[in-house]
């Protein structure tokens, strides 16, 4: 698996007991008959990803970044 999804999900996979597949983005090209745990990018696909503390945290900086570009 990639090292992306261990860094921001490994450990939030863990402590939910789930399988860190179920992170990987719906659209994710793999292996045939590996199936990820999501089918579409939708609302509870984005929660599951905002449990990750960092992926939350990287998410809230680059949107301050790309805000900031925007008024510039």
């Amino acid at each position: 698996m990639s090292g992306f999804y261990h860094y921001y999900f490994g450990s939030t996979a863990k402590c939910m007991n789930i399988p860190l597949i179920n992170f990987y983005h719906p659209d994710k090209k793999t292996r045939p008959g590996l199936r990820v745990g999501q089918k579409s990018f939708n609302r509870s696909y984005v929660k599951l990803l905002l449990r990750s503390d960092v992926f939350r945290e990287v998410s809230r900086a680059y949107r301050g970044r790309f805000y900031q570009e925007c008024v510039e």
